[in-house]
């Protein structure tokens, strides 16, 4: 009998585009009668600890942001195959939306500015980047600031009160 066989493809992680910190599980297809399993995960070429390394899939491990090595060795009775994937978490973007904002009814629509730039604006009577009180109308509005891509992205909310213009309503009472 020969030693297992695995190939890069036999080797799974259960996320793409990985964005940290992360919770991160790794597990394999490759099935055979009287193997053994044993995983081993490197960062910088420090050992990380595993639970279940040797099983046909691990727990789920914290991990942050970096460039790790991910090994799977089978072994049989005739010997050892292993294969390694190279994997990298990065960190997630942080977004600023800035300070939260009072305003008039009657102002015009205001630029909206975050950190990092290139985010998108959302919520009521944002439009293009720009909020529009007399869309929005009285009240206070919680609008959202998102930075990075669907798979790593990261958010910020702000308040902007838009109160009411004020309205004069009153009478001349006859004098007696």
């Amino acid at each position: 009998e020969a030693p297992p066989q695995i190939e890069n493809t036999d080797l799974n992680i259960n996320k793409q585009d990985i964005c940290g910190p992360q919770e991160v599980s790794f597990f394999t297809n490759f099935t055979a009668t009287g193997i053994t399993y044993k995983w081993e995960l490197t960062k910088g070429g420090v050992s990380i600890p595993l639970n279940n390394a040797e099983t046909d899939a691990t727990d789920p491990v914290n991990l942050d942001e970096g460039s790790y090595e991910i090994k799977l060795i089978i072994s049989n009775a005739c010997g050892d195959s292993e294969e390694a994937k190279n994997f990298d978490i990065t960190a997630a973007p942080i977004a600023d939306a800035g300070q939260d904002l009072v305003i008039c009814l009657n102002d015009n629509p205001i630029a909206l500015n975050g950190t990092p730039t290139n985010g998108q604006w959302s919520g009521p009577g944002v439009s293009s980047n720009n909020f529009d009180p007399a869309v929005a109308g009285v009240g206070i509005h919680t609008i959202t600031y998102l930075v990075g891509t669907a798979n790593c992205s990261g958010s910020d909310t702000k308040t902007i009160e838009v109160k009411p213009v004020p309205e004069i309503d009153f009478t001349i009472a006859p004098e007696f």
